[in-house]
């Protein structure tokens, strides 16, 4: 609402509107004041009834973690199935023993290696060394390295096979699920340790799947 008083020789325009700031300005003749408190009013009323863009962008809320975690069928099929071929099989395996990333696996080579270690220099976060299991340290020793194919090459492969056994909802990156979930499944380490092979910086993700182990543990109690 807006309000004009004389003061003086001059006429003063106040205009009040909630959610605004006060507004005032000063004028020689009634007619200008009267002009400038129409249109500033107005102004003010149809930038409210449209939406500022900006302010009206939202940031994306990140959707669900993944969690899928392979079966024992599954995992039997994609290791020992007649349509995997040996190098995806030997990858499979690694990314299975050591929690490794597809893309951390097709850069490692023997000169990583060091006792019962592996250095891994490129990875998503910062370089790191993983402890091996024996298998892992046998799989890493006997395979042809560094692997002659790419991460996107990786997943195609993976797909086809998951269609020839019909498996569905499957990526690669569900070894590493697996892999991380048995560490703490059937190795017992805690969530410390297992962030140390996995590199995760935030233990959320490692929790959130002990968590979820912790509550299949209890439900196969109470069977």
């Amino acid at each position: 609402m807006s309000y004009i008083r004389k003061t003086g020789k001059h006429w003063q325009c106040l205009i009040r509107i909630k959610d605004h700031p006060n507004l005032s300005k000063t004028f020689k003749k009634h007619e200008d004041a009267k002009r400038w408190s129409i249109e500033t009013e107005l102004k003010i009323r149809r930038e409210d009834a449209v939406p500022n863009p900006v302010l009206s962008i939202r940031r994306p809320k990140k959707g669900e973690p993944r969690n899928r975690r392979l079966t024992e069928v599954e995992l039997s099929l994609l290791i020992r199935g007649n349509h995997t071929t040996e190098v995806m099989r030997t990858i499979m395996q690694i990314m299975l023993e050591t929690g490794m990333r597809s893309g951390e696996v097709v850069r490692i080579s023997h000169d990583h290696l060091k006792g019962r270690t592996l250095h891994i220099p490129i990875t998503k976060t910062v370089p790191r060394t993983i402890p091996l299991t024996q298998k892992g340290l046998d799989l890493i020793k006997n395979a042809e390295l560094p692997f002659n194919t790419t991460v996107d090459a990786i997943g195609k492969k993976f797909a086809k096979i998951c269609k020839k056994y019909k498996i569905k909802d499957a990526v690669p990156h569900d070894l590493r699920h697996n892999s991380l979930s048995d560490f703490m499944r059937v190795k017992n380490l805690n969530v410390p340790e297992t962030m140390l092979i996995a590199g995760h910086k935030d233990p959320r993700m490692l929790l959130r799947i002990y968590n979820n182990l912790q509550v299949e543990h209890v439900a196969e109690k109470l069977k």
